[in-house]
């Protein structure tokens, strides 16, 4: 594999974030139908918590994180 190319779960992983971050940010989606609620994933059959819940960190409306994980 050429250096230069990220690995293919890197890729899916980013393109996953941005795209669930970009969801929140512009409003299509609310935050509070992300998190991850037992009940609500096993009772009423909301499997997408289980992944959503990974992907979405809250708003940040500073770079604190990033800065970090840059580092």
């Amino acid at each position: 594999m050429p250096p230069d190319r990220l690995p293919v779960v890197t890729t899916i992983h980013l393109i996953s974030l941005l795209a669930v971050n970009c969801a929140v940010l512009f409003k299509f989606v609310d935050e509070y139908h992300l998190y991850y609620n037992p009940h609500l994933v096993y009772s009423q059959g909301q499997v997408w918590r289980l992944v959503t819940s990974l992907l979405y960190h809250g708003h940040r409306k500073d770079f604190n994180l990033l800065v970090k994980l840059s580092l």
